[in-house]
């Protein structure tokens, strides 16, 4: 059996800086580390017995093999981003961007008239790496996700709570679905209702046809609050974050980092980019959650006000022995972006006005929204 971990082999405090390793380090865990996570690292494992690879936590002290990747080469000539905003169709004027490199954690900030970006001369770029531009004007922000590989312009779109400029609707597998724009986000309004209905006590397979949950396996809980999936089915059996999965032609599925840009954006104390979204395990936010869930349909007087339109509802969640649960107390949504074994995912709850970010298995059923390519 071969192992390949993902940090250096020998004692860490003792090891020399190898630069090409660095490519693989995966320790960032959104921003943060789990305190069991504490002395682990991530690994690779290839084994006689089985034809795919296992990705696990190995402690440092622990002798594996060791490859390295070739630096990626910065480009010789620099990449010119410029900016452009409009508020529904119109175009208004920007006061201040904020461009962060995820990846190095580094940023800069461009004040009017200044709305253009050099890489690599205005800030430390490599291609590959993601970048999220925040513009701001008139107290409102946006935000968008990228990772550019040539020169581009970008516009952020500042209306909220209106359907999506030149897409009200659109027809997919037979049934008609709103939009809804939130800041630079264009999402589904409702939760996707796609596929053919096996039992709870059934595992969904990779067989061609797209498969979906009902609440108490009943037709009727999927035309209200859509169908519920497990991960490997939502993904359609690809592990490329962000992927377009069970969703429309034209839009994918949402991941980790753009479900952060939503929770920023609705918020009304932590702005996009702020890093109270890369915490886990815990309801983030300040009204967040209050501010995505539907005005009805929520149990104990947890109903929210639904300011951005987005309409969160309470759809339950189906568990990995074939039981349902939570309808009118929980709703739970996939994101694309695993974590180890797992996948985060976001909860809205009747009691809290946050938005929880946790990694569940894999296995259980749960809400789908799309986004808008």
């Amino acid at each position: 059996m071969d192992l390949i971990c993902s940090d250096f082999l020998l004692n860490l405090q003792a090891a020399e800086p190898v630069q090409a390793l660095q490519a693989l380090t995966q320790l960032d865990f959104g921003g943060q580390h789990r305190n069991s996570d504490i002395g682990l690292t991530i690994c690779r494992s290839l084994s006689f017995e089985v034809k795919t690879v296992w990705r696990w936590r190995d402690g440092r002290d622990d002798g594996l093999s060791v490859r390295c990747l070739r630096d990626v080469e910065s480009f010789s000539d620099s990449l010119d981003l410029t900016f452009t905003a409009v508020y529904n169709t119109d175009y208004i004027q920007l006061d201040s961007i904020r461009v962060i490199n995820r990846k190095k954690a580094a940023e800069t900030l461009l004040v009017w008239p200044d709305t253009t970006l050099s890489l690599d001369e205005e800030l430390l770029y490599s291609l590959g790496d993601e970048l999220l531009h925040i513009g701001y004007t008139n107290a409102l922000e946006s935000g968008i996700l990228d990772s550019p590989v040539a020169d581009e312009t970008y516009t952020f779109q500042f209306a909220t709570n209106i359907t999506c400029p030149g897409v009200p609707t659109i027809t997919y597998e037979g049934q008609i679905y709103n939009t809804i724009q939130i800041a630079d986000q264009c999402w589904l309004k409702e939760n996707l209702n796609v596929g053919v209905m096996i039992l709870g006590d059934q595992e969904m397979t990779d067989n061609g046809i797209i498969e979906k949950y009902c609440y108490v396996n009943d037709l009727d809980s999927c035309a209200k609050y859509g169908g519920l999936y497990q991960w490997n089915e939502m993904m359609q059996y690809t592990l490329q974050d962000g992927s377009r999965g069970i969703c429309p032609p034209g839009w994918h599925l949402p991941s980790d980092e753009e479900w952060k840009l939503v929770e920023g954006a609705v918020d009304s104390q932590y702005g996009i980019g702020d890093p109270e979204w890369n915490h886990y395990y815990a309801w983030r936010g300040f009204d967040a959650g209050t501010n995505l869930k539907s005005t009805s349909g929520w149990s104990g007087n947890g109903n929210g006000t639904d300011l951005y339109g987005f309409a969160g509802l309470p759809g339950g969640i189906r568990w990995t022995n074939g039981n349902f649960g939570g309808i009118g107390f929980v709703g739970q949504w996939w994101t694309t972006t695993e974590d180890w074994i797992n996948s985060w995912h976001r909860e809205l709850n009747y009691f809290y006005p946050g938005v929880d970010r946790t990694s569940d298995i894999k296995e259980i059923g749960k809400s789908v929204r799309c986004l808008r390519d």
